[in-house]
């Protein structure tokens, strides 16, 4: 009897979508850690530049979005921007973590969002709706700021840290949708 070929497709495992919507969580930890820690006094425990601030820097995201990046349809050439973006990321918390000048650490972290702005975009572009945008908007801030970070502060990069939430809880929700 010849093998039947109509079995049904496999589905997607839900944990790229899980860990889209736990690095959000990720990203919000992060940005608590410059909201709350100068109310609270343990804003100097939690800066860039120490164990922990490099801990909280990079666990949440940078790891969780490992599992996203295979999973969630995008070009090569977007996967490519998003595993430098990672991978340059995770550099940088080591180096703030061990010391690093802040010069140091931040350029690298700024050079990995060139990456963050082609995954961003290159994998949020085809998808339409809010996640277009908000992958756009995001993508285009992280990568126009890497060009002026010279002239200007860090915190112009605050507006991205809630886009950043945002568009990893809409790349869970169309991981979590558009299964098989």
């Amino acid at each position: 009897m010849p093998h039947s070929s109509t079995a049904a497709p496999r589905a997607r495992s839900t944990a790229p979508a899980i860990a889209a919507y736990a690095a959000a969580a990720g990203f919000a930890l992060g940005l608590s850690r410059f909201v709350l820690g100068p109310q609270t006094g343990a804003g100097s425990a939690l800066a860039d530049g120490t164990p922990l601030g490099a801990l909280l820097a990079a666990i949440p995201h940078v790891l969780l979005l490992c599992w996203v990046l295979p999973a969630w349809p995008a070009t090569i050439l977007a996967r490519l921007g998003g595993l430098w973006w990672l991978v340059l990321d995770l550099c940088s918390s080591l180096l703030a973590g061990s010391g690093a000048q802040p010069t140091m650490f931040l350029g690298v972290r700024f050079i990995g969002h060139l990456g963050a702005a082609a995954w961003l975009i290159g994998g949020s572009w085809p998808r339409g709706g809010a996640l277009r945008w908000v992958g756009l908007v995001t993508g285009l801030w992280l990568a126009g700021y890497t060009f002026v970070s010279p002239w200007v502060p860090p915190v112009a990069l605050a507006p991205t840290a809630p886009l950043l939430i945002a568009w990893c809880l809409l790349v869970g929700r169309d991981l979590s949708t558009h299964r098989g």
